[in-house]
């Protein structure tokens, strides 16, 4: 049985705790905080409470103080004010002033049922962050339901004829809400029906000066014309005002005006089976020209960006396809596809989750594969307020149409999007520079509409001749604010049927929907706020659990909102009215909302970003940085690295508002030692210069020198990536260190030495690299054997590469990192490519792009592969299938943005085996015209461009690109391109041309370039006939043929032949016919792998190729038909 109450809690006006019947007690700022907090929120924990008193404190420390609050509180009071264990709740020895609050967490319709005065009048909690916060927000919160219950009585006590009790509830009401004109208005009405003019009058002239003297403010058009009506004794009939009905062509103008050239535009864009981008400012009217459109264009799906979707990756794409699938429940989706769409909409696909690996996502197939079976009968495919997106969704939207071909779908939907004017976001520019370079793109900027047209609009709603022009001079030409200026007008009660002096209109669109605002009821404006703060996805329940209020309140306010249309479902009416109320949100009630939003959003298993974002926005950063820590693994396990290391980031700088060092450099250091960084490089710049600088401790240095050598040998800068390395290392003298990044640092010694050239160095660390990792974990163990190989490859050491490679892909298949698995099968076929076992390499590549088309771990592998792919088939002499192939990556590198520099180096490599002279100088100039500073070879095309002058006959200009090659080579590891220099120059002829070529032969030996050593034999010999005879060039030619079958060039297998012919002729050798006959056969077998466009080419401007027609022409006894 509950003890009765012998205490009294005042908690509005001046603060007190005083014994009933006795006089007042001392009540410190801690006690009258937890008593205050328990009385309105109820039972609460006690971690809650401890965390709310002491947040600066640590979590058990701030536990005790609590305890010895509570001990105080009993002893000084000599009774259980409090009460309860882990849950602690105000004592039933304590009443308070909160009246039906306390017992039913609500107020009544009775005016006296809300407390008069403020709210812990004159305390603050400024050692408290939080309670301040919530002490501000519950202070607005009771203000606006006094404020309400107020309006209430006096509405009662008006209907029940009952004045005086009215006039006496309207003055505590325009007391209590000094800046309502609304409440002013009631005053003048209610005095002037009990008969006393001069009272509502001189109600008039108070609200005049006082809005003039504290907001600088006429009063409302409203106001001015009830004072008129009552200072010339007209009949007020009623005290309450409903807002007037506004005419459904207000809403929506039934006729579209001033948009047909816009219109014309677009129909060819579709036609034409371009994107559009539809660019405009806000209210100018893209959302309504682009349903016009679809409107004649048969099914339309859309996807809606909204506010807050930027934070989260594929929140736009994610909320389409939940649509979508709505839309259409019987798609079928494979296994695959499901399991890697369930990470995006887990409420569309929930038992596709729990076995999803973080890397094995097929994202952009899976997308692909969904899109076709729902886009079916769609025509059009409608992207709206795109500048709200997030980049992952742009990405896989952008990706997604660039992949769409008209040859695997007749019917393809064609793209349209709408975004404000220089509002294009970041993420998307280049994806839309590709397709404007492609001529795939449409812009279209929508402009205001000019005079006649507005007035065309306005003439729809009724607006009067003499006001038309008025109107439209202050909206301009933007069709939403001409439109919010008429509907301003008709809640004004402006007549528009008759001529009207001078306009209430105020100085900015702005303030009209403000003044829309401010005609909200109290509660209605909290939920609009609460609706502003969760900004995305917002629905009745998660509005009601953010405020902690009931659901049928919540709904009742919002259909107030929907009748005053400021929402529109579950989404604001326009953006500009969402920015209005996000403007008008209170610093500390917007800040007890975020928090709020953060803990509702957190217990629904919402996205990470968001409530990280949340709770960052509502002060607790602690919260934030941990969420966003959350957010940076989710978005690498959807594959979004950007976004990523942008969480990781925000995690830090929150760790370092807290002044929390070490945190704030663990978040850092573990964005930069993600798989990702081979991705993006050039995201690692400024996060590994911040971790350097941010460095306190050896362990630390150590660690960010760690990253920063993996950053040197990723841009090719062997020199300073070995110091780095170094200096790491030299900090374990100090103590035994972290082992991770001992083995990283001696990881990436070896592979800048390897990068030097410094084989015996390379091949000492080799154990030590291994021995490091063996401590390690399976997954970086297999790191280090995968490093341990590259540097064994770099070093030339091929025959002890293999098998490593072939171990670490074993390792990373058992562990299932698909990411790595990819990368180190790339690895061991450039390795089978190296040892000339080209069928072998060309099988595993066939086989990691099959897996790639399903697999999203690496777009960038994806267009390697394929580059890769093409040059084998080169190599192979499957010409037809090269340039396919290198088609293909150029298509994935336009739609991932990747850099196309070593792509068109693979075309001219073609077009030069192929003589397409024209087409290989296009290819070259492409390549230097988009240079990347991590790919050492991207002067290699001057080496080309140096052969096709000398083919020319411009020797002075190949010697000057042959001067560029070289200085750009010389300090390279491409041996092979180094090799090839020296030959081109040996080409030339003059003194040194056979210096040159030993040299040649000398190098690709060396380096074991096989095909590179068939043709140094070749031109050894062709310049050994020319200065010293057959005799000497015999022996070269007769190996240069010799090694054929195994080891031809890659870029002429007929020349050796046709050296060979030449030398033998001059010797007069009876034989000397058949070289020229083999290889008049083996060019007329490889034509038929060329493509018919280049046959031409092949057969008459190859200099091999076309000598070798006219010599075979010119025997005699020999058929005169050639290959044609």
């Amino acid at each position: 049985m509950s003890a009765s109450p012998t205490w009294q809690l005042t908690l509005f006006g001046t603060p007190g705790l005083r014994r009933l019947g006795g006089s007042e007690a001392r009540c410190e700022r801690k006690t009258l905080a937890l008593l205050a907090y328990l009385a309105v929120e109820g039972p609460t924990s006690r971690a809650h409470i401890a965390a709310l008193l002491w947040p600066d404190t640590v979590t058990s420390a701030a536990r005790n103080n609590l305890v010895h609050l509570l001990r105080r509180i009993t002893k000084t009071y000599e009774a259980a004010l409090v009460v309860g264990q882990e849950t602690l709740a105000l004592g039933s020895v304590v009443t308070t002033d909160l009246g039906a609050w306390q017992h039913e967490g609500t107020f009544t319709d009775n005016a006296d049922s809300v407390p008069v005065g403020i709210f812990l009048k004159g305390v603050n909690f400024d050692d408290a962050p939080h309670i301040e916060e919530w002490l501000l927000a519950w202070r607005e919160r009771f203000h606006a339901a006094r404020v309400t219950q107020l309006l209430r009585a006096s509405e009662a006590h008006e209907e029940a004829g009952q004045l005086l009790d009215a006039i006496h509830v309207t003055e505590q009401l325009v007391a209590l809400d000094v800046l309502s004109e609304e409440g002013y208005r009631r005053l003048m009405r209610l005095y002037y029906l009990h008969g006393d003019r001069p009272a509502a009058l001189r109600a008039y002239e108070r609200c005049r000066q006082l809005l003039a003297r504290e907001l600088g403010l006429e009063p409302m058009p409203e106001t001015l014309r009830l004072a008129g009506e009552i200072d010339r004794g007209a009949l007020v009939e009623r005290a309450v005002e409903a807002p007037p009905r506004l005419p459904l062509a207000v809403l929506r103008p039934p006729t579209f005006v001033g948009r047909d050239d816009a219109l014309r535009r677009l129909d060819r864009a579709w036609h034409d089976g371009l994107v559009v981008l539809l660019s405009g400012e806000a209210g100018v009217g893209k959302s309504r020209l682009i349903q016009e459109f679809a409107a004649g264009r048969g099914r339309t799906a859309w996807m809606e960006a909204r506010p807050g979707d930027s934070l989260v990756p594929y929140a736009t794409l994610g909320r389409a396809l939940r649509a979508w699938c709505r839309a259409q429940p019987a798609v079928h989706l494979e296994g695959w596809a499901r399991r890697a769409l369930g990470r995006m909409v887990p409420d569309v696909f929930p038992d596709e989750i729990e076995d999803l690996e973080p890397m094995e996502a097929h994202l952009h197939a899976a997308i692909r594969a969904l899109f076709d079976q729902v886009t079916r009968d769609v025509r059009l495919v409608v992207l709206e307020d795109l500048h709200f997106a997030d980049a992952a969704s742009l990405d896989a939207v952008f990706i997604l149409f660039a992949s769409l071909s008209p040859v695997e779908r007749e019917d393809l939907p064609r793209l349209a999007c709408t975004v404000r004017s220089g509002e294009l976001p970041e993420a998307l520019r280049a994806h839309v520079q590709r397709l404007e370079d492609a001529g795939r793109t449409s812009r279209i900027a929508l402009k205001p509409l000019r005079v006649a047209e507005a007035i065309a609009l306005l003439q729809q709603v009724d607006v009067p001749a003499s006001l038309e022009k008025r109107v439209v001079h202050f909206a301009g030409g933007n069709p939403l604010f001409l439109l919010e200026m008429v509907r301003h007008l008709l809640e004004a009660r402006v007549d528009l049927t008759r001529e009207v002096g001078t306009l209430p209109i105020p100085e900015k669109v702005g303030q009209i929907i403000e003044r829309r605002l401010s005609r909200l009821s109290p509660g209605a404006l909290q939920v609009a706020r609460a609706a502003s703060v969760l900004q995305r996805d917002v629905h009745l329940e998660l509005v009601a659990d953010v405020l902690n209020a009931p659901l049928l309140s919540v709904a009742e306010y919002w259909e107030e909102l929907e009748a005053a249309q400021i929402m529109s479902g579950e989404r604001f009416a326009h953006d500009l009215i969402f920015e209005s109320v996000q403007r008008g949100l209170p610093a500390a009630v917007g800040r007890l909302l975020h928090r709020s939003a953060a803990r509702v959003l957190s217990r629904q298993a919402e996205s990470a970003a968001r409530v990280a974002h949340h709770w960052q926005l509502g002060g607790d950063l602690k919260e934030a940085a941990l969420a966003y820590l959350r957010a940076a693994r989710e978005a690498l396990a959807a594959l979004r690295s950007r976004e990523a290391v942008g969480f990781f980031e925000e995690a830090a700088r929150a760790y370092d508002a807290l002044d929390e060092t070490d945190a704030a450099f663990n978040a850092r250091a573990t964005a930069l030692e993600g798989t990702w960084r081979f991705e993006h490089i050039a995201l690692v710049e400024d996060l590994a210069r911040r971790l350097s600088d941010a460095a306190r401790t050896n362990a630390q240095r150590a660690r960010a020198l760690a990253v920063s050598a993996t950053r040197l040998n990723a841009h090719h800068q062997g020199p300073q990536a070995e110091e780095a390395a170094l200096a790491g290392l030299r900090l374990f003298d100090d103590g035994p260190g972290d082992r991770h990044v001992r083995a990283t640092l001696l990881r990436e010694l070896m592979l800048a030495r390897a990068s030097q050239f410094k084989t015996d160095e390379t091949l000492e660390l080799t154990e030590q690299v291994l021995t490091a990792h063996d401590a390690l974990p399976a997954e970086p163990r297999a790191q280090g054997v995968l490093a341990v190989a590259f540097a064994l490859m770099r070093v030339e050491q091929h025959a002890l590469a293999g098998p490593l490679l072939e171990r670490a892909l074993s390792a990373f298949e058992a562990e299932g990192a698909s990411y790595q698995a990819a990368w180190t099968t790339h690895s061991l076929a450039s390795y089978f490519e190296t040892v000339q076992h080209f069928d072998r390499a060309l099988t595993l590549r066939c086989g990691l792009d099959e897996r790639l088309a399903h697999d999203a771990v690496s777009p960038s592998l994806r267009t390697v592969n394929r580059v890769r792919q093409g040059t084998l088939l080169t190599r192979l002499r499957a010409y037809g299938a090269a340039l396919e192939a290198l088609m293909h990556a150029l298509d994935l590198a336009r739609g991932s943005g990747e850099p196309t520099g070593p792509l068109h180096r693979a075309f001219a490599d073609v077009y030069w085996a192929l003589g397409a002279f024209d087409a290989c100088e296009a290819s070259l100039d492409t390549a230097l015209a988009e240079p990347n500073s991590t790919d050492p070879g991207q002067q290699v095309p001057w080496l080309f461009k140096g052969l096709l002058a000398a083919h020319a006959g411009n020797v002075e200009q190949a010697r000057a690109c042959f001067a560029r090659a070289s200085k750009a080579l010389d300090h390279t590891n491409l041996t092979y391109s180094r090799g090839r220099l020296l030959l081109a120059r040996a080409e030339l002829g003059g003194s040194d041309a056979v210096e040159l070529a030993r040299k040649g032969v000398e190098l690709a030996r060396r380096h074991d370039h096989a095909d590179l050593l068939t043709l140094a034999l070749t031109i050894l010999a062709e310049r050994l006939l020319e200065q010293e005879g057959a005799h000497a060039a015999l022996p070269h030619s007769t190996s240069a043929v010799q090694r054929l079958p195994e080891h031809a060039s890659r870029e002429d297998y007929a020349r050796p032949l046709l050296a060979h012919h030449r030398v033998l002729s001059a010797l007069c050798d009876p034989n000397a016919a058949a070289p020229l006959i083999a290889a008049a056969a083996w060019i007329e077998e490889a034509v038929n792998r060329v493509p018919e466009e280049h046959r031409q080419a092949f057969l008459q401007d190859h200099p091999t190729h076309g000598r070798v027609r006219s010599l075979l022409g010119a025997l005699p006894g020999l058929p005169r038909s050639v290959p044609g």
